[in-house]
Formats: structure tokens, sequence, C-alpha cells
């Protein structure tokens, strides 16, 4: 629950100011290219599932737009790896590997953002398997939540 001198700040918000530090701008923008009061309905409802990227093909852009695009389509690259192996947790690929992955989903993503996070990723010894050593990092982590 919101504290009251939380709900004062943004009471006294003028407008503007209030619709983008909730990205409603970037959603209302969105919710004008519907066409009937059904899709409209739909596209909100999306919108608070966070489900709203997964049945489209997007840009990098439109990802990035807002945080809820960036946890939807966390999502969705989630889901769609979950079909590589049913053992995600096992699952070790190469940032070109994961990269290949990636673009069928978003075809403009740069890899050099990739290359990036790969670089800080610190690797973790996994020694859960039987004894062999498979690296595990923070990518790895945020992907999985192991």
């Amino acid at each position: 629950m919101p504290s009251a001198e939380l709900l004062a700040t943004l009471a006294d918000m003028p407008a503007k100011e209030y619709l983008k530090h909730f990205c409603l701008d970037y959603y209302l923008s969105e919710a004008l290219q519907c066409d009937s009061t059904d899709k409209l309905q739909d596209f909100w409802q999306d919108v608070l599932d966070g489900s709203h990227l997964k049945s489209k093909a997007y840009d990098f852009k439109r990802v990035m737009a807002t945080a809820e695009n960036r946890r939807s389509f966390v999502e969705l690259l989630r889901t769609r790896l979950k079909l590589v192996t049913s053992k995600p947790e096992v699952l070790a690929v190469t940032v070109l590997d994961f990269y290949d992955m990636l673009v069928l989903l978003l075809p403009d993503f740069p890899l050099d953002l990739l290359v990036d996070a790969a670089d800080l990723a610190m690797p973790v010894v996994d020694r859960r398997g039987g004894g062999r050593e498979m690296a595990r990092g923070p990518l790895h982590q945020f992907l999985w939540n192991v």
C-alpha cells in the first residue's frame, strides 16, 4: 500500500509529468492504434497482465520503451527458451548461440549489448550435475530464477 506521502506527491504532479512517470503517454499512443473497443480492452488487459508483447514481433526500441515492456519481453524469452529444453538449468550456450535464438524474437537486438552483458557476468561453478562443472552466471540466474 502506497504511503500517504507518496500519494500526495503523485496527486500534486502535473498531468504530463504523471503520464511520463508511469509511461502512460507511451501506452496511450499505442492504445490509439486500436480500432475497436474490444481491441482496446484487450490491449489494456494485456498491458496489465504483462503479455502485450507475447503475440507480436517488436523492435528493440519498443521493448526498451518502458520497464513493463522489458519485463514482458524477458517473460517471452523465458517461455521460448523453455521450448529448447525441459531442464533449463543444464542449458549451456555460447553468446552467439544465445544471440541466434534472441534475434528470432527481436531481429534488431544489438549483439554488442549481449557481448557486454556476457563480459560483465561473473561465472559461477555449479557442481550439482554429478561432479560436472558448468559455468553459471548472473544472466543465467536472471533468465531462469535458479
